[in-house]
C-alpha cells in the first residue's frame, strides 16, 4: 500500500530534522522545488505523525526520542506561526480591497460633484438664453457640450459603480475565502494537537513503566550480587581462619622441630656412641623441618590470596554503593 504522502516530501523531512530544523511547508517545498502549501502540510502532518508513532513504538534510542519529540515542539511553534502569517495575510489582502473601495466611493462623490456643478451650468446656461436672445446659438452650443460632459460623467460614473460592485463582489470572496480557510486550519490544527498529545502522553507512560521495571530489575539484581558477595565473603574469612590455623600450626611445628634439633645436636656433642643414630635423627629432622617450613610458606601464600580476593570484593562492593562490613 503506497503512502499518503510523497518520497520526496518524505526525505526532504528527514533531512531537516537531521539538521536540527523544524520541517515547515516552506523550507520543504525549498528542497523539493514542487508542491501547494495544503498539499505540503496534510503530508507532513501525516509523516510526523507517522514518526512519532514510530518512536513511541520504541523502535528508536531514547537520546533520539528526546530530540524527535524536542524537534516536534519546534514543527508545531512554527506550524502555529505560519497559520498567522498566513492568517495576517489574508487579512492584509482584505484591507487593500477596502482601501480600493473606498478610492472607489470616493471619486463617485467626486463625479456626483461634477454633474452637480454642470447641471449648475445647464441652469445658468438656460437662464442666459431667455435674457440673451441674441446668443441662442452660442448658448446652444455650450448647452451641447455641458451636455456631453454630462454624459461623460455619466459614463465614468457607470464604469465606477461597475468596479465598485466587482470590488464588493471581490471583497465578499476573500472573505469567505478567508474564512474557511481559517476555520480549516484551526481544526487542522487542534486535530493535530490533540492527536500528538494522545501520543505523547502514550509514549510517556511507556517510558515510566520501563523505567519501573528496569529499577526493579536492578534492585533485585544488586540484592542478589550483595548476597553472593556476603557468602562469598563469609566463606573465604572461614578459609583464612583455616589457613591462619594451620600456619601457626606450622610454625609451631618448625619451633618444636628446631627445638629438638638443638637438643640432638646438645646430644650429640655429648654422647660420641650414638653418633651414627642422632645422623639420621639430625637429617629426618632436617627434612621435617624442610617441609614444616614449606608448609607454612604455602599456607602464607593462601592467606595472602585470601586478603586480595577480599579487598577486591570490598572495592567492588564500594563502587557499587554498598560496601560489606569491614573485616574482623
Amino acid at each position: 500500500m503506497n503512502p499518503p504522502y510523497s518520497e520526496r516530501t518524505y526525505q526532504a523531512v528527514l533531512t531537516l530534522l537531521s539538521q536540527g530544523q523544524a520541517p515547515s511547508w516552506r523550507k520543504v517545498r525549498e528542497i523539493t522545488g514542487t508542491g501547494s502549501s495544503t498539499d505540503l502540510v496534510r503530508e507532513i502532518k501525516t509523516i510526523m505523525r507517522e514518526l512519532a508513532q514510530r518512536s513511541a513504538a520504541g523502535e528508536y534510542p531514547k537520546e533520539v526520542q528526546d530530540a524527535f519529540f524536542a524537534l516536534w515542539n519546534g514543527a508545531k511553534a512554527v506550524a502555529s506561526t505560519e497559520f498567522d502569517a498566513e492568517r495576517n495575510d489574508m487579512e492584509a489582502k482584505v484591507l487593500e480591497a477596502q482601501a480600493a473601495q473606498t478610492a472607489a466611493e470616493q471619486a463617485t462623490e467626486e463625479a456626483d460633484e461634477n454633474l452637480a456643478r454642470a447641471n449648475a451650468e445647464i441652469v445658468q446656461l438656460r437662464e442666459q438664453c431667455l435674457d440673451h436672445k441674441a446668443r441662442e446659438a452660442t448658448l446652444t452650443q455650450q448647452l451641447q457640450q455641458a451636455n456631453d460632459r454630462i454624459d461623460a460623467g455619466t459614463g465614468r460614473e457607470a464604469a465606477l459603480n461597475e468596479q465598485i460592485a466587482a470590488l464588493n463582489q471581490r471583497i465578499l470572496e476573500l472573505q469567505n475565502e478567508h474564512d474557511e480557510r481559517t476555520q480549516t486550519l484551526r481544526k487542522e490544527h487542534e486535530a493535530f494537537l490533540a492527536d500528538m498529545a494522545v501520543e505523547n502522553q502514550k509514549a510517556i507512560n511507556r517510558l515510566k513503566d520501563e523505567i519501573k521495571a528496569a529499577d526493579s530489575r536492578y534492585e533485585k539484581d544488586t540484592a542478589r550480587i550483595m548476597r553472593s558477595w556476603d557468602q562469598e565473603r563469609v566463606r573465604l574469612l572461614e578459609q583464612l581462619r583455616e589457613s591462619q590455623k594451620e600456619t601457626k600450626a606450622s610454625r609451631d611445628d618448625v619451633v618444636a622441630l628446631r627445638g629438638k634439633l638443638a637438643e640432638s645436636q646438645a646430644d650429640n656433642r655429648v654422647t660420641q656412641e650414638a653418633n651414627t643414630q642422632l645422623t639420621r635423627q639430625n637429617e629426618e629432622l632436617r627434612a621435617m623441618l624442610k617441609s614444616a617450613e614449606a608448609r607454612a610458606t604455602e599456607a602464607d601464600e593462601r592467606t595472602a590470596q585470601l586478603v586480595v580476593r577480599l579487598t577486591e570484593q570490598a572495592n567492588a562492593a564500594q563502587q557499587q554503593g554498598k560496601g560489606p562490613a569491614p573485616l574482623p
